[in-house]
């Protein structure tokens, strides 16, 4: 099993804000961690990012393997 997240890199730019958009397939994902551990979706989701972040390999997205990761 791949003891990393891989996430594919472009430019955005630098953006703070207080929320963000997912997917409907990590809202799913997120509720069901909500219901199963009683917390609030903003918590799961602060303490998945913060502790996750060490787990995270950046490639480019221009020169990613084919079938590797997300």
């Amino acid at each position: 099993m791949q003891r990393t997240i891989r996430i594919k890199t472009h430019d955005v730019g630098e953006r703070l804000v207080g929320n963000v958009k997912i997917t409907p397939e990590a809202e799913q994902v997120l509720r069901q961690l909500c219901r199963q551990s009683g917390l609030s979706i903003r918590y799961l989701v602060s303490e998945i990012v913060c502790q996750g972040a060490d787990l995270v390999e950046f490639v480019d997205a221009d020169h990613s393997e084919e079938g590797g990761g997300v």
